[in-house]
């Protein structure tokens, strides 16, 4: 049997396997439920500082595929694979007797926002990082939208995110002591919404492996909103590929490919 070692950084959640919300929990379920007739082993452990030594480490829970739930375990094992579901924290990456999936250099790139800019660019609104009124006025200058997003370089699920206009940016010295670095983002208007597809503010995400698209969604912010992350009372719709319109799909497909 192999053995499959998920590493989430949450401490204060040992007692529970997975700390989500219903949506992420029924999916990492129906995940491991299929992952396991596979003759996979599949662990949890519930802190980031948990490597004993060498390629050992600690798992607090194991999955159980005849309850499909988990068990606690609190024992040592020596993993095939890591997966690294570590939000704030960059989880190191074994050594290369260990798989590793979201290596180090991956978090890296994943958990900056910023990184993902200069790399994306030009596939990306305009955007630069705030640091004092002066840079951000010339900045500024390269935006010809109205308005902007704020946003964290290393922030998720929508945590911290705004939306003002460009004089709003500029009024407040207290707003660079709140978000000094945070990342400013020309705002795009996506009212118009995918016609037979969807109405209104959107976004539409696509899954890929080995560079061919396998999954697409779309997601709506709450009603007032702009916002479309569940975590912040968004909806999401699956659907299927080739009803992902073609110029999404080109435009795609060199990130896909990189």
């Amino acid at each position: 049997m192999k053995k499959l070692l998920v590493v989430f950084d949450k401490k204060n959640s040992k007692d529970i396997a997975i700390d989500e919300d219903d949506i992420t929990l029924r999916s990492f379920l129906d995940f491991f439920i299929r992952l396991s007739k596979f003759d996979v082993d599949i662990y949890i452990a519930r802190d980031f500082d948990c490597n004993v030594n060498g390629n050992t480490y600690l798992a607090n829970f194991i999955f159980d595929p005849s309850k499909n739930d988990f068990a606690k375990y609190d024992k040592t094992i020596v993993p095939d694979v890591i997966w690294d579901r570590c939000i704030t924290n960059l989880f190191p990456t074994p050594n290369g007797d260990i798989d590793c999936i979201n290596t180090f250099e991956f978090k890296q790139i994943d958990s900056n926002k910023y990184f993902q800019y200069k790399i994306l660019k030009d596939k990306m609104p305009y955007s630069f990082v705030l640091t004092d009124i002066k840079s951000a006025i010339k900045s500024l200058e390269n935006i010809e939208a109205s308005e902007v997003i704020v946003k964290p370089i290393n922030g998720y699920g929508g945590k911290g995110i705004v939306k003002m206009t460009k004089e709003e940016l500029v009024k407040s010295e207290a707003l660079f002591e709140k978000y000094g670095q945070y990342l400013c983002q020309e705002f795009l208007d996506i009212n118009l919404g995918i016609k037979g597809l969807v109405s209104g503010p959107h976004d539409i995400r696509l899954y890929s492996t080995n560079n061919k698209i396998i999954r697409s969604y779309i997601r709506m912010p709450k009603k007032g909103g702009f916002l479309a992350n569940l975590s912040q009372g968004g909806e999401l719709n699956e659907i299927e590929i080739d009803q992902v319109p073609s110029n999404i799909v080109e435009f795609a497909l060199p990130i896909i490919n990189m």
